[in-house]
């Protein structure tokens, strides 16, 4: 009679016996926490064009910005409460425009976009292990899209106006955290961000739509009472 597999399941359920009040008890403790907190998150974002209308004082085109990866920065201060965290996040970011094209006229520049959002964020955690939790949530706000001149050498026209607008933002995001400590959190960050449209008001005029932005995070979060 092969003895191996009872000796293995004898001690796999001795490590799950161990493992389970440990996952428990960080469970519990999580129940019962009540914390301020701040971050600190910043990494890549991405968007691959932004496409408008030009609007010549009669005559319509369409038009459209080509984008580089860029970055974003931000700042968070909130509250846990248990498994539940609200908070009030500020996020900078940036995006390179690499081409523009209006019409059948298409030409490489080098310029660059930029937004803000000010954010209120409700998010939920699931604990993986003692040091691994699982976190989804989303947010609701207000945010602010800067976007630049652009002059077409081969039309010999400044024919994209700078453009700017302020606007609802909605943002998604689900990411990783790793408890260093009781009171220190590093963690791995995806989300989604809809940005406002933005138009001109001199002719040509240019109208934007409205886009979304994704983004990733590495962040560090301090707890505090």
């Amino acid at each position: 009679m092969n003895k191996t597999f009872p000796l293995a399941s004898l001690y796999t359920a001795l490590a799950f016996s161990c493992a389970v009040p440990v996952t428990v008890q960080a469970a519990d403790r999580d129940d019962a926490l009540r914390a301020n907190y701040w971050a600190v998150q910043g990494g890549p974002n991405h968007l691959s064009s932004w496409p408008g209308e030009v609007n010549f004082g009669g005559p319509r085109s369409d038009a459209s910005l080509t984008l580089a990866s860029g970055a974003t920065v931000g700042l968070v201060l909130g509250r846990q409460i248990g498994k539940a965290r609200y908070d009030l996040e500020y996020q900078h970011g940036q995006l390179d425009i690499t081409a523009v094209r209006i019409a059948a006229l298409s030409e490489n520049v080098d310029s660059r976009l930029k937004y803000d959002t000010l954010t209120v964020n409700a998010s939920r955690q699931l604990r993986l292990s003692e040091s691994l939790l699982l976190f989804a949530g989303a947010g609701v706000g207000v945010g602010r899209v800067n976007l630049p001149t652009i002059g077409l050498t081969v039309a010999k026209c400044k024919c994209i106006t700078s453009a700017s607008e302020t606007g609802a933002v909605v943002q998604l995001r689900i990411g990783m955290d790793y408890q260093l400590d009781d009171n220190r959190v590093a963690y791995l960050q995806l989300g989604a961000t809809r940005l406002p449209g933005a138009s001109s008001g001199a002719l040509p005029t240019i109208t934007y739509a409205r886009r979304d932005v994704a983004t990733m995070a590495v962040g560090y979060r301090g707890l505090f009472n």
